[in-house]
């Protein structure tokens, strides 16, 4: 039978197998129950020719223009019936009270009266028709047209020969007690005859609902079938008072009484909107409520919000179509999944936006082609950064066209919560950025970690003995690792190379260039132990031959022969070390540069210098550190205090003047932080040693 129905179904609209599953369902149960309820529409319409009176409807034409006016009263103000069924599915219905109309010109004039309600039908249909914009639109049109004909004509009919058979009259000549009961079964004849010929669309229906439904399907769509159904019966009984008002006491009392009608109708069009704006907004509430619960205890990725989203935004709104778009991770979330959002059409116009904007069904779209308002009604609305200056994506909300009529004040109920779901979107993101920084940061820390203890790695573990001498070094780094880098090198007939070097920059950067011009200058030194200024050099020619780094490192390289008691130097650009002698009658000397940083240019040279160096005699070696600290005031600590140090600490142990050189520093600093990274050689000959 199932496939007997879709065989014929897809015979009667051509492009249902396009259409998802469900929605394929839905059409078949729109085709056949259009198909079994035309032939009763059709009878019904011969049945109501064949009894209708025609002069006595000639007659009363203008009484029935009358009727006519209060039924386009009743059309325009509505009531609706809207439930959700399940998670992405909702019924809607709409009704009227146009009941009373047709019972009580039917009672007054007779059967002639249905006219009014097949001609009112009818018109209905054809605005309808020619709003449609495709066949999935228009067959529930034709579906409605004949169970309203075959209703209002051959079900309506069915119940009046009811009433005739007991000895009916039209008027009703007396309110008798007997009368009211006869009339009223016979109402309540008339709406069970409703519900039979409904029978089949409810059973389409509730096949639907069991296949598509994961819990509780039967109920929902019960009590929405009951509602839909019975409530527009309601005011019918009501007909017969107003037929027997107008019987004994003329035309203005009757239409007083149905004018009362009027103000019921307003109100209940107006308590439909206060019911339904109520249930969607705090159905959007629970949903937003249940969502921030879950943004706060979830695990703060992109991926966990997308998995939440999806948990929980399916039905916080009556929406056909949803999508949320950000900048991270393209479309976040998309329902239903088979639609094919055009992002792309819309990205130029949403990305700017500012604040949330509605678009009515009448409305044309600034992204789509000008005039064209094929459409339902959309809400776009900007999902902001954290600091709410930049927009990072976009939520696109196209809602179902429900029985609820989707006007500009509809769209601005739905606003607050759409806003509320941009900034728990925005919130999450915020904290998914933050949760991924810190990793970030925490990556970078271990990594800087590991190339600190390579560096450390690269640096002599501890300070050789030198006999008749004293060597104490200092290596303070400002980060985890450091530009700055010394070296001593043992050198054959006991030469020793002292090194210190400072490359340009601080970070992970600058210490790799460290690393790989401290592998050189010791490669070279064991080349050239007698000559800094060819360490230097061959050093210059490689880096810049090999690396395209852009940093350049100032090196000052020494070679200390312990026999000659002289120290030959070349000084790359370094801040000149510090000599202080007890013998010479130049106290203090600096020993200048001889060239230019290491890494500018491929063919620099470097000259060589030479000290000799007697008892007593104290050298300081250095990086700009030192006599760059800053205190509080922006005061640098200078080579002039630098120099004061050293004459004040002359004669004293090495490591006692390394100590006192750097309390010098940081009591000047006092709680300024460091600037840059400090290393400290000092090197002492003793006094106990002849010239």
């Amino acid at each position: 039978m199932v496939d007997l129905f879709t065989y014929i179904t897809k015979k009667l609209w051509p492009g249902l197998e396009t259409l998802p599953d469900e929605r394929q369902q839905i059409g078949i149960s729109e085709v056949i129950t259009f198909l079994y309820t035309t032939p009763l529409a059709i009878a019904g319409l011969i049945w109501l020719a064949s009894t209708t009176d025609w002069s006595n409807l000639g007659k009363n034409i203008a009484f029935l223009l009358v009727h006519a006016l209060f039924l386009m009263f009743f059309n325009r103000f509505k009531y609706f019936v809207i439930i959700e069924l399940r998670t992405d599915r909702y019924g809607s219905s709409e009704g009227t009270l146009t009941n009373i109309i047709l019972w009580s010109t039917t009672l007054l004039i007779g059967p002639s009266a249905l006219w009014l309600a097949v001609a009112w039908t009818t018109v209905l249909f054809i605005r309808n028709w020619i709003g449609a914009k495709s066949v999935a639109a228009r067959w529930p049109l034709l579906r409605n047209l004949t169970t309203d004909l075959a209703t209002n004509s051959f079900v309506f009919l069915l119940s009046l020969s009811l009433y005739q058979a007991i000895g009916g009259s039209y008027p009703p000549k007396t309110l008798e007690p007997i009368l009211i009961i006869q009339l009223f079964g016979v109402m309540t004849s008339f709406f069970v005859f409703s519900l039979v010929l409904w029978l089949g669309y409810m059973a389409f229906g509730v096949g639907i609902q069991k296949r598509f439904a994961h819990s509780n399907p039967i109920r929902p769509l019960v009590t929405f079938f009951a509602l839909a159904l019975s409530l527009p019966h309601l005011v019918s009984p009501f007909a017969i008072i107003s037929s027997s008002l107008y019987a004994q006491s003329g035309i203005f009392a009757y239409l007083f009484f149905l004018s009362g009608f009027c103000v019921i109708a307003l109100a209940t069009h107006q308590l439909s909107w206060a019911a339904e704006t109520s249930r969607v907004q705090s159905r959007a509430l629970e949903k937003l409520e249940k969502l921030g619960r879950n943004i706060i205890n979830s695990f703060p990725d992109r991926a966990s919000l997308q998995e939440i989203l999806q948990e929980n935004v399916a039905n916080m709104f009556p929406s056909g179509f949803l999508a949320i778009w950000t900048v991270y991770d393209e479309l976040l979330r998309k329902q239903p999944d088979y639609w094919e959002a055009e992002i792309e059409k819309i990205l130029p116009w949403a990305m700017p936006l500012e604040e949330a904007r509605c678009f009515t069904a009448n409305e044309t779209l600034p992204w789509e082609e000008e005039g064209k308002k094929d459409h339902n009604p959309i809400i776009l609305a900007p999902i902001q950064d954290s600091e709410g200056e930049t927009s990072i994506g976009f939520i696109y909300l196209e809602l179902r066209l429900l029985a609820q009529p989707w006007t500009h004040k509809a769209l601005q109920n739905l606003l607050p919560a759409v806003q509320a779901l941009a900034s728990l979107i925005t919130s999450a993101d915020h904290q998914a950025h933050t949760y991924s920084q810190n990793l970030e940061y925490q990556r970078l820390t271990q990594e800087l970690k590991l190339a600190a203890r390579i560096q450390y790695s690269l640096l002599p573990s501890r300070v050789p003995t030198i006999p008749g001498w004293q060597l104490a070094v200092t290596f303070d780094p400002v980060g985890e690792t450091s530009g700055d880098f010394f070296d001593i090198i043992p050198l054959s007939e006991g030469r020793i190379g002292l090194v210190v070097a400072d490359v340009a920059d601080k970070g992970f950067g600058p210490a790799l260039f460290m690393a790989i011009s401290r592998t050189l200058l010791r490669t070279y030194a064991y080349e050239f132990e007698t000559q800094p200024e060819m360490i230097i050099r061959a050093t210059n020619e490689r880096i810049l031959r090999d690396s395209r780094a852009g940093l350049f490192v100032t090196v000052f390289f020494s070679i200390l022969d312990q026999e000659t008691r002289t120290l030959s130097y070349a000084n790359a650009g370094h801040h000149p070390p510090i000599l202080h002698s007890a013998h010479n009658q130049v106290k203090t000397q600096v020993l200048m540069n001889t060239g230019i940083p290491v890494g500018i240019d491929e063919k620099a040279t470097w000259g060589c210098e030479s000290v000799k160096m007697f008892p007593g005699d104290l050298l300081v070696l250095y990086t700009d550190g030192l006599t760059d600290a800053q205190n509080a005031h922006g005061k640098f600590y200078g080579q002039e205090n630098l120099i004061y140090s050293i004459i004040e600490n002359h004669g004293k142990p090495a490591d006692e003047v390394q100590k006192n050189i750097l309390d010098s520093v940081y009591q000047f600093t006092s709680e300024a932080p460091q600037f840059d990274d400090i290393t400290l050689m000092v090197l002492c000959r003793n006094f106990a040693e002849e010239v």
